[in-house]
């Protein structure tokens, strides 16, 4: 069962990877629109930037917390969890100071 959390963990990571480079994409895009008229592209891009990637990121940098204080070998390496950790802080602040 180890491995395959292990599997799940490395999925989720790339999902909040990805949800992440959305969440840079809104903050650009909420700075200069260049989606205008384009409202299906808009949408994904908010689902994706300021919902899921929130939670995603959460539930990875929570995951990689506890195995690192079960001193467990972390199935990604240090600058993706420092990448995820930077992404977690960015997100947090921007919801929390909005």
């Amino acid at each position: 069962m180890d491995a395959l959390a292990m599997r799940i963990l490395t999925f989720l990571s790339r999902v909040a990877l990805l949800c992440g480079v959305f969440f840079l994409i809104c903050l650009v895009l909420r700075i200069y629109p260049f989606t205008s008229g384009k409202k299906d592209l808009e949408g994904f891009l908010i689902i994706m930037g300021w919902i899921l990637a929130p939670l995603v990121n959460m539930a990875v940098c929570v995951w990689l917390f506890a195995l690192a204080l079960r001193k467990k070998p972390l199935p990604v390496t240090k600058p993706v969890v420092l990448l995820h950790i930077v992404l977690f802080v960015l997100q947090s602040l921007f919801i929390f100071l909005k």
